[in-house]
């Protein structure tokens, strides 16, 4: 799978492509429709379907270009958050009025209703996962919170006259496909709020999901709250993408600093220039097919030995004095040969062919059995068996 990061500042535009199908999650605004079209005609072949378009929330740089698509191309779904019509922000950022309020209820209503009539509308509401090829999209934060906070009659009264940011409901998109893992953010923040159900969403998930991400698209465009260090520290991002500018990023938020903190050698993409595409298929090894790998070249040779020694009380006895050989340096020379030949070999195979996993643990297991079974040689020699 590939991902594309379209060129944008202070919106989302991404495309997930599958082969000869394409997804998106978030829209960008509407006078970014001309150049979706121009980045979907020089880089997909026609005729273009997309499976699906996922809106994470009802701001104007996220679901803008949602109707022009469906009109022009062949979508499938739109899974569409729901508007609460209780948004104290803008899309800007600045203070909403009521005019802004119904404006935007009238614009969810009007594209509601026109998805609805092509048959192609789903509520996120109850979704739990989304597959798309081999790739299983999971979703958080799916309910309309800032409503259910809204109407829940059992909370105090003043909760009743908050208005939150629709950010607040923005949906946060989990992607996992070949043991790699990638994470959506959308405008999801870690924003401290009063309410315990609005209360740091981000982390909410991140304690959800636990589990390392490989590739993190920066919530809120790496505004300040766009994850606490507790956040990151769960996530530990290898690459992170930020829809926004550099400058922007480290005159006014500690975003950056916050994931250079989790992960030193983190890497950091914008989007504010170029486009920025990333390769599933080349994002390396995986944490759990490392783990399987070593565990099965590991057995393999344990195997060997078992049969090379031809019995348990061998092999037990091997076990057991091997260690100690290692420590009074009683192991011949040939040994200390094979372990630095071995390591050495090991490592220049997950360079060369990090890129296959069932490669790297062929060639992986075949490099280690031989010296494996070379260095049971050795220990015997010493033993004088």
């Amino acid at each position: 799978m590939k991902i594309h990061f379209l060129k944008t500042e202070w919106s989302d535009i991404i495309i997930l492509q599958n082969k000869e199908e394409i997804a998106f999650i978030d829209t960008g605004f509407e006078e970014q429709f001309e150049q979706i079209c121009e980045y979907i005609n020089s880089n997909f072949p026609a005729p273009v379907k997309i499976k699906f378009i996922l809106n994470t929330h009802f701001h104007r740089d996220h679901y803008g270009c949602i109707s022009k698509l469906t009109e022009t191309f062949d979508v499938e779904k739109v899974y569409l958050k729901e508007y609460s019509g209780l948004d104290c922000t803008t899309a800007w950022g600045t203070p909403a009025d009521d005019e802004y309020r119904h404006s935007e209820m009238e614009k969810y209503q009007k594209l509601k209703a026109e998805l609805e009539e092509k048959n192609k509308y789903v509520s996120v509401e109850g979704v739990e996962t989304i597959n798309f090829g081999e790739a299983v999209i999971r979703l958080y934060n799916t309910e309309n919170v800032i409503r259910k906070i809204y109407e829940d009659e059992s909370t105090p009264e003043t909760y009743h006259k908050i208005m939150f940011s629709e950010n607040t409901n923005s949906l946060a998109t989990f992607l996992e496909i070949d043991g790699h893992t990638v994470f959506f953010g959308g405008d999801c923040n870690d924003l401290p709020q009063p309410h315990p159900l609005a209360d740091k969403i981000l982390y909410k998930t991140a304690k959800s999901i636990n589990k390392k991400i490989d590739v993190y698209k920066v919530p809120h465009h790496g505004t300040r709250y766009s994850g606490l260090p507790e956040t990151l520290e769960i996530f530990k991002p290898k690459m992170a993408i930020f829809t926004n500018s550099e400058e922007y990023v480290l005159k006014e938020s500690d975003a950056l600093t916050n994931l250079k903190t989790a992960n030193p050698k983190v890497k950091i993409l914008w989007t504010n220039n170029s486009s920025q595409i990333i390769d599933t298929d080349k994002l390396g090894i995986s944490e759990e097919d490392r783990i399987i790998s070593f565990g099965a070249v590991v057995l393999a040779g344990l195997i060997i030995g078992l049969i090379y020694l031809r019995n348990i009380s061998s092999f037990i006895a091997y076990l057991i004095l091997m260690p100690l050989y290692l420590l009074l340096f009683f192991v011949p020379p040939i040994c200390f040969i094979v372990i630095p030949i071995y390591i050495l070999i090991g490592v220049s195979i997950y360079k060369w062919f990090k890129k296959g996993k069932i490669l790297w643990l062929i060639i992986n297991a075949l490099t280690f059995i031989p010296a494996f079974v070379y260095l049971l040689q050795g220990i015997d020699c010493s033993m004088g068996i």
